[in-house]
């Protein structure tokens, strides 16, 4: 996949889906959107930017190729929760762990700062617009 406004409108809508699961009661299954939603939106701004990166899940991986001051700060002080965030897709497809809905709320309110983080490298295009 290249199309990096492709896959930032699909990161969107896995978001809404997330919210909307949410609000249903599905946590377990907003959760894994909401993660995922994470993980797309991270990999179109790395298209979109010409970064190259290698196939994987690991959310911490995939920011370090960003050469940007302000975004590894974020990540430094977000460490934990990016590495939580990086096992949920494991978690939610082949555990029995129950996801409550304060984790999926967490996840929400921090891919929502994600969103927020990168709209700039987007220059206003429409891949972001529920920012």
């Amino acid at each position: 996949m290249s199309n990096p406004d492709f896959l930032c409108r699909r990161a969107n809508r896995y978001y809404l889906t997330s919210v909307h699961a949410y609000n249903n009661g599905f946590y377990d299954v907003s959760y894994f959107l909401c993660v995922t939603s994470l993980e797309l939106l991270i990999k179109a701004t790395l298209l979109l930017h010409g970064i190259d990166y290698k196939y994987t899940h690991n959310l911490r991986m995939l920011l370090s190729k960003f050469n940007d001051e302000d975004l590894n700060e974020f990540v430094k002080v977000h460490r934990k929760e990016l590495d939580k965030l990086s096992k949920a897709r494991k978690i939610t497809s082949y555990s029995d762990i129950d996801i409550d809905s304060n984790e999926v709320y967490e996840c929400l309110t921090f891919v929502d700062e994600f969103f927020k983080l990168f709209k700039d490298s987007w220059n206003g295009r429409e891949c972001l617009w529920r920012t």
